[in-house]
């Protein structure tokens, strides 16, 4: 039985064809009972090991591997003969730089060690492995030689050869279009124009192999496979522990947080809330997921006692009590009547996901604090990969064929659709694309066979993964800069191991909202207090939203969304939450029917009355999954957690899936005396919803962040407006915008005046002053010195505008350029004297000063014109 040894993925980025699927299915469609991965990274292992184990295909783990010996570079595979194994060879793979073999030697545990030369192993055994006294019959080595001669030297060693035509049958190819394509991807990579195609090299099947190897040869192949025994779940990491009782700690600290909250709104019912929290409980401990509430819940209280701003809340989390008992999320999902088993169920075997909104620029804060507390070992940033789009594919393969200018006109024509094949495209009747495909075939087949290979690798923008120990001896790992680490298994493999993960987005929304508290609030308050006190029905808030004033409001700018405000005028965050589930693609198509029910009215009598409750809100459109989650439930009598799981099937378009579904539903719903006919009509209307239904918890938080922006605009739109005015300093439209805004909402604008301008825009008197930066071509180095003179102003008594001038043009001070000076002068800066003044003769305006032509003038606020004509036209 042949065996496939030296097998590279399509994570040796841009060196192979074959993804760790394509891999399997290659051993699959041959017979052969294994196959190996042996990238020069471990990135594609854990994928390819849980694909070889769904396919009943022995994984073979390996780690392809260049390591200096006398000065020269040697070649090995390493093999991970058992867990172990793989462990070493996750330590190997930690370390980024090239390895001495000297060093190398000592931390071969259970691995096979593959020398790609003859030569090489003879030398190398006999300055290495000799000297330090190890006997090759203790050696854990295997030798990959260009020589026909084989033997078996003993059980625990075996000598391997190939013929010499076969190169090692180094894989990464199988068809002479898989070669091709690897041939492109390496090209692709040195950014090299097409060359002439390679000698095909095939993925090796068991009859060539058969004729290429002696029966000895084979029997020493399949001694070396045989003795690799991997089984990564034994691998998987221990669950997560803080305390002796983490499930008695958690219940402790929400029974005694909902005690203090049901204490401030006495008029709520308690016994609801009472027994919402003892379900969620029982299936949080049911499923050991107390740790996790635990972990996130310290590093919430680390934000707060830091006064970092955490978001209202994200996702399908926002609908546990637990997570709003813990300050996770700011909605009560009792109140507004939120699921879950949305977000946890005893149905699935996910883990927890609470994605935690946090201010942008404490974000990396936040991370250290993770690191620090759990330990540097036990935590790990996640890995993700760069992928091939369409545009990029098409673009970078018609490079190759010197073609720059092709792609985008093969682009215009190309199906918006990523996961479009050629076959696909052949099939259809669509003339132009016929036309393209005549023309640019080959362009076209090959980039569309690379969509989805991953070109690089980059850090997840929010996942970490803890452990209760270190991860090197579960996953793979790299070090990064701040020496922290990075997984080298991505997301979607992460669960396989039980490892918990959490997401951190940076949100520079949250970075505003703080910043804008800080300036507004008193003293005496934190931001996330004073941010408690704000009201979630100030009607002028929802009026400004009305009126189309989104500038800066989160997810709210677009032109949709000011139209949809207008269209359905919110007066409340369940309204605001509306808005934004309609205008999301798929949703909108139901715009225009919402919008004339919400202001003609609709004859109810077509809605059974049963389910009616559930969609009358929103006038009979169906725009939340938790609508379809109620509706399975009243209808079929399921319970919330089949309900999901029923809404989950049907949202995956999988029509055996679906067909499986329906039978059930419409079983329980006729028991549950639903006649036929209603219930084909019901389920028709969730089948067409199920597609496109948004999730109503992250709606409504989502809603509360755009209304708490909005907030701070309407109430203190002075602060509002500095913030963006120093946040986007880089964008002239964004600038423009504000400014043009800014005049139209009344609030005085006024000029960087020497006397008191900083770097940034700064508020006096509920008036804004403008800042250095601003202003096109006064740079940092500009800026320090203008502050020099600054200095001198405020210092100086029986100040004259000649000495102000003097100072910026001595080189001395502030070193300013007669150009930039007339800049500064029509800008304004020099308009705390309230003078103005000629520089009609510019070039000898520093000898002339004392002659300046000075007029009386007050300092006066300019229109948006004036400032937009001065900062971005100069």
């Amino acid at each position: 039985m042949f065996v496939n040894l030296h097998t590279n993925s399509y994570y040796n980025f841009l060196n192979s064809a074959l993804s760790p699927k394509k891999l399997v299915n290659l051993a699959i469609n041959d017979q052969q009972k294994a196959v190996a991965i042996t990238d020069p990274n471990l990135f594609g292992a854990v994928e390819f090991f849980i694909t070889c184990k769904q396919n009943n295909i022995k994984p073979i783990i390996g780690l392809n591997l260049t390591v200096e010996y006398q000065k020269n570079d040697v070649k090995l595979l390493l093999i991970a003969k058992s867990n172990k194994g793989f462990q070493t060879l996750n330590k190997i793979a930690l370390i980024q730089q090239k390895l001495e073999i000297n060093s190398l030697v000592d931390q071969l545990t259970d691995i096979a060690v593959i020398i790609c030369s003859l030569t090489t192993w003879k030398s190398t055994y006999k300055d290495v492995y000799q000297a330090k006294g190890i006997e090759i019959n203790q050696t854990p080595i295997a030798i990959l030689a260009n020589a026909v001669n084989c033997e078996k030297t003993n059980s625990d060693q075996v000598v391997l050869t190939v013929l010499k035509q076969m190169k090692q049958n180094q894989t990464g190819k199988i068809t002479t279009f898989d070669w091709d394509l690897k041939q492109k991807l390496n090209q692709i990579s040195i950014n090299e124009n097409l060359k002439v195609k390679s000698e095909i090299q095939p993925f090796l099947d068991q009859k060539t192999a058969q004729q290429l190897f002696s029966e000895t040869e084979l029997n020493n192949l399949n001694d070396l496979v045989n003795r690799c025994e991997l089984d990564l779940e034994h691998l998987k990491a221990a669950s997560l522990s803080l305390t002796d009782n983490d499930a008695a700690v958690l219940e402790s600290l929400c029974q005694t947080n909902l005690k203090q909250f049901l204490d401030k709104n006495q008029d709520l019912n308690k016994k609801a809330y009472q027994l919402r929290l003892e379900k969620e409980l029982n299936v949080i401990n049911k499923l050991n997921f107390a740790s996790y509430f635990l972990v996130v819940n310290d590093l919430v209280n680390y934000a707060f006692k830091k006064d970092i701003l955490i978001g209202s809340g994200r996702g399908s989390a926002v609908g546990s009590l637990v997570a709003f008992l813990l300050n996770i999320t700011k909605i009560d999902p009792v109140q507004h009547q939120l699921i879950f088993e949305r977000f946890i169920s005893t149905h699935r075997q996910d883990l927890p996901d609470i994605d935690i909104d946090i201010m942008e620029n404490k974000r990396a804060e936040m991370i250290n604090y993770l690191f620090e507390k759990y330990g540097k070992e036990n935590c790990a940033q996640i890995v993700t990969f760069q992928r091939f789009k369409t545009r990029s594919a098409v673009k970078e393969v018609a490079k190759l064929f010197n073609d720059y200018g092709i792609s985008d006109m093969i682009l215009g024509v190309l199906p918006k659709d990523q996961t479009i094949t050629f076959t696909d495209l052949k099939a259809t009747e669509d003339s132009a694309l016929q036309l393209c495909l005549q023309q640019f075939g080959l362009i076209v087949e090959l980039a569309l066979a690379i969509v989805d290979f991953p070109r690089q690798s980059s850090i997840h923008a929010s996942g970490i993964v803890i452990a209760s120990n270190s991860l090197i001896k579960t996953i793979p790992l790299l070090q990064l800069d701040n020496n922290h680490f990075l997984t080298q298994v991505s997301m979607e493999w992460l669960s396989f191991f039980n490892l918990n993960k959490f997401d951190l987005l940076g949100l520079i929304n949250l970075t505003m909202i703080s910043d804008v508290i800080t300036q507004i609030k008193p003293s005496n308050q934190t931001v996330n207090q004073f941010l408690n006190t704000i009201s979630w029905t100030d009607q002028n808030t929802f009026i400004n939203l009305v009126n189309e004033d989104t500038l800066g409001i989160f997810q709210l700018e677009s032109f949709g969304m000011k139209k949809l405000l207008v269209q359905i005028k919110p007066k409340t965050i369940n309204q605001l939450a509306i808005v934004l589930a309609l205008y999301r693609p798929g949703a909108q198509d139901n715009i225009n029917l919402f919008i004339n029910r919400l202001h003609n009215g609709y004859d109810q009598s077509d809605i059974d009355p049963r389910i009616l409750p559930i969609v009358k809100n929103t006038y009979g459109v169906l725009i939340f999954q938790e609508q379809i989650i109620n509706i399975v439930k009243v209808v079929a009598n399921y319970s919330l957690e089949e309900a999901d799981s029923f809404r989950r099937a049907i949202s995956k378009k999988d029509v055996k899936l679906i067909q499986k579904n329906k039978r059930n539903f419409f079983e329980r719903a006729v028991q549950n005396n639903f006649d036929l006919k209603t219930t084909t009509k019901i389920f028709s209307y969730i089948e067409r919803f199920a597609n496109y239904g948004f999730n109503l918890s992250h709606a409504l938080g989502y809603a509360l962040l755009s209304y708490w922006t909005a907030w701070l605009k309407t109430n203190y739109p002075v602060y509002f407006y500095l913030w963006l005015l120093n946040h986007f300093q880089s964008s002239k439209d964004k600038q423009k915008l504000i400014i043009r805004t800014l005049e139209k909402s009344g609030i005085e604008i006024y000029p960087p005046l020497l006397n008191k301008a900083q770097p940034n825009s700064v508020i006096e008197n509920k008036k804004i002053y403008l800042g250095l930066n601003l202003i096109k071509g006064i740079n940092d180095r500009y800026i320090q010195n203008l502050q020099k003179v600054q200095h001198l102003i405020q210092t100086q008594n029986n100040l004259q505008l000649t000495d102000v001038v003097s100072w910026c043009l001595d080189k001395t001070i502030g070193d300013i350029p007669l150009k930039d000076l007339l800049l500064l002068k029509t800008m304004g800066c020099f308009d705390f004297f309230e003078y103005t003044y000629d520089f009609n003769d510019a070039k000898d305006f520093w000898i002339k000063s004392d002659h300046l032509l000075f007029t009386r003038m007050p300092l006066e606020k300019k229109d948006s014109n004036f400032w937009i004509k001065q900062f971005f036209t100069n």
